[in-house]
């Protein structure tokens, strides 16, 4: 009889992002209230109650071992990180490594870090950027053949595919 390999669910999923968003906040052995806020808004969004969202940030929690599936959501929850990474205008060379290492998990390299981090501290604080952030991550996401690896920008600032 074969054995299926096992599928975490959306909520596992959801838990391990926020347990990588965790590890972001506290890479630089501190905890600013901008990452206390932006933790408690992305907990809400994930459907994590008070209760949960508690026991994950003072659990010690280690990197989350459920991963998104999709390319699009790989893209929005590395933006995450990134956004979680300079949120409190102080980017650590142990933060830094935290996201590369996350991007390496996702299939992704180091330029895709550079190219959000770039992106994001060139103003893209409002909802209005965000949205036009995604959109074209989305399209990087989409014009990405089978199998490849996205790790640059266009001179545009849009994300290129290094496969083509």
């Amino acid at each position: 009889m074969e054995k299926q390999a096992y599928s975490p669910t959306e909520a596992e999923i959801k838990r391990s992002h926020f347990k990588n968003l965790v590890s972001m906040a506290l890479a630089d052995r501190k905890l600013a209230p901008e990452e206390i806020d932006m933790l408690r808004m992305l907990g809400v969004k994930h459907g994590l109650s008070e209760e949960e969202l508690h026991n994950l940030l003072f659990s010690r929690a280690e990197m989350g071992e459920h991963h998104p599936k999709s390319g699009k959501d790989k893209i929005i929850f590395l933006y995450d990180l990134v956004r979680m990474m300079l949120i409190d205008e102080n980017l650590s060379s142990n933060e830094f490594d935290l996201s590369v290492r996350i991007a390496g998990l996702y299939g992704y390299g180091p330029d895709l870090i550079a190219a959000m981090i770039n992106t994001y501290a060139a103003g893209t604080t409002s909802a209005e950027a965000r949205a036009s952030i995604l959109e074209s991550l989305d399209r990087f996401v989409k014009a990405l053949p089978e199998g490849s690896i996205g790790t640059g920008t266009n001179t545009d600032g849009t994300f290129s595919n290094s496969a083509s």
